[in-house]
């Protein structure tokens, strides 16, 4: 059966119009303008009394709507259709007249895309994270077979994820975009002080037997609380406090969901998963026998979450192997573009039979690259085909790139891509967890450390790696290789492909947009190479 996963009007797939049977929507509720409208009257008569309660103090009404709540602010500028004018707008712009649709709970699609994703068999642990969606911030399942079984839920308004938007937020960082920048900076903070700032924490979230989460604040005023709560801590202080909380509490939570069920196999979804530390923490728990995390497990992968629940009605859907779901230009494109902008005579443009050995001649005399090639990856990660990558064993490196485009906050690390043959000389992985998503941490191996400076956290030494399968991208698993007979390292420094607070390049024409208007000297488009000349 082909079906077409949807959230937002945006789909998963390239199918034509008459050949999808089915279109699963993410979530069962839509945010229209009257709800927006109720909600901004529901906190103008309930908050004062909530934060009472709370024993926080609000800023003059006047001026609280249009802080309250992050999640709404974000996306109050495009109220949502119902879900009879959702179905209506999407026959007519995708011609799908014939196709039957389902709706699919936010937290299932989360659920599904976790464990049908997971490469084992057997009876699994499912947990979700997140703000929220369709009411529930985060839940506990059973996963057996083709069925998904919900065991625990917990109602919006208790969430760890949004308390930890509202850290982000007190810090002065973009709420839903800066969290990771959080995450980045904690280690840097002295634990003696930051072990202060983590205990005025303690306890505002707890979860019961039933592992249901439980707030004392509505969690997404916690910008309100948090304020005044550590109103008085260094910025590192509140970084490390909000993501020990964090970890302590959800670990705890992870182990007391596997000693509930019995099940030692968990797959994890949601937003708060992109927390890679945390995830860290979760696979060396001693109860966890083997995990799975749900790349780019965000929001912009509900609709494959969708796809795959409303497969599972009828068949099993198949695991995730490599996420490479974008399209991909040919040389003839790129051709075209170079003749059409007069690029050649800006530049030096070379085209190259072993295009891969000339990168890696290129990063092995430790110079930067930038990518576009191949299919694009998914989600929030660049794997290599939309990615800027050089010699991570310079630490220099990390001032090149961040002068040249990347503009980088100074503590936040860059990322090693590692030949999946070679990730134990770089990585500690004692359960032989699978990387190929940078969705976790890992510690790295002390004695090759130099090998990879500049593509680790500077103060823990931990990585976030992609162990790259030669089956999965040959190309990029070629780079890396000739770069390892030239200089011996079997990993390169890996990070996305974009102009700092844009989004990643999509298109060749985005590519030499970037570079252009950035100090990149290199670009690789398919076969194609373009230099700046110098």
């Amino acid at each position: 059966m082909n079906i077409l996963g949807v959230h937002d009007g945006h789909n998963a797939g390239a199918l034509k119009a008459g050949e999808i049977e089915k279109v699963a929507v993410a979530s069962t509720q839509r945010s229209t303008t009257e709800w927006f409208m109720n909600t901004g009257s529901w906190y103008q008569s309930r908050l004062p009394a909530i934060a009472a309660k709370a024993e926080f103090t609000l800023p003059p009404l006047r001026r609280l709507y249009p802080a309250i709540n992050f999640t709404t602010r974000n996306i109050i500028k495009r109220a949502k259709l119902n879900n009879q004018q959702l179905v209506r707008q999407l026959k007519k712009d995708f011609g799908l007249e014939n196709a039957k649709f389902a709706f699919i709970d936010h937290h299932l699609c989360h659920a599904a895309y976790s464990y049908y994703g997971r490469n084992w068999e057997g009876e699994t642990l499912i947990l979700t994270l997140d703000g929220r969606g369709d009411g529930i911030c985060a839940t506990a399942s059973i996963g057996n077979g083709n069925e998904i079984k919900r065991i625990s839920e917990t109602k919006g308004g208790n969430s760890v994820a949004e308390l930890y938007l509202g850290a982000t937020a007190y810090l002065g960082m973009k709420p839903l975009e800066h969290e990771y920048k959080v995450m980045g900076l904690a280690p840097y903070a002295s634990p003696q002080h930051g072990e202060k700032a983590a205990a005025k924490l303690k306890g505002v979230i707890t979860f019961d037997e039933k592992l249901t989460f439980r707030s004392k604040i509505r969690t997404n005023t916690a910008y309100y609380w948090i304020k005044e709560k550590l109103a008085n801590e260094r910025f590192d202080n509140v970084a490390y406090g909000i993501q020990k909380f964090t970890e302590e509490l959800v670990t705890e939570w992870a182990r007391k969901a596997v000693q509930k069920t019995g099940l030692t196999k968990i797959a994890l979804g949601g937003g708060l998963f992109m927390n890679v530390k945390l995830n860290k923490l979760i696979l060396e728990l001693p109860e966890a026998e083997k995990l799975f995390i749900s790349p780019s497990c965000s929001d912009e992968s509900l609709m494959i979450g969708a796809a795959m629940a409303e497969q599972a009605k009828t068949e099993r859907p198949e695991p995730l192997k490599d996420i490479y779901y974008g399209a991909e230009y040919s040389e003839e494109h790129t051709t075209r573009m170079v003749a059409e902008k007069g690029i050649a005579k800006k530049y030096e443009v070379e085209r190259h039979k072993d295009i891969n050995g000339k990168v890696a001649e290129l990063i092995s005399n430790n110079e930067v690259v930038a990518r576009c090639t191949g299919r694009m990856e998914f989600g929030a990660r660049a794997l290599g085909n939309r990615s800027i990558i050089t010699n991570p064993s310079s630490f220099s490196n990390v001032r090149i790139i961040n002068q040249m485009i990347k503009s980088r906050d100074f503590w936040m690390p860059f990322a090693p891509s590692i030949l999946s043959e070679a990730q134990q000389k770089y990585m500690i992985n004692p359960k032989k967890m699978e990387a190929p998503y940078m969705i976790t941490a890992f510690d790295s191996v002390p004695e090759n450390r130099e090998q990879i400076t500049a593509a680790m956290h500077q103060y823990d030494f931990t990585i976030r790696p992609q162990a790259v399968e030669k089956e999965n991208n040959n190309n990029y698993h070629s780079i890396i290789s000739q770069f390892r007979k030239e200089t011996g390292i079997g990993a390169v420094l890996n990070t996305s492909f974009n102009l700092h607070g844009y989004p990643v390049i999509y298109t060749p024409e985005d590519a030499y947009y970037v570079f252009e208007n950035s100090g990149l000297k290199y670009l690789q488009i398919g076969n194609h190479l373009i230099s700046k000349k110098s």
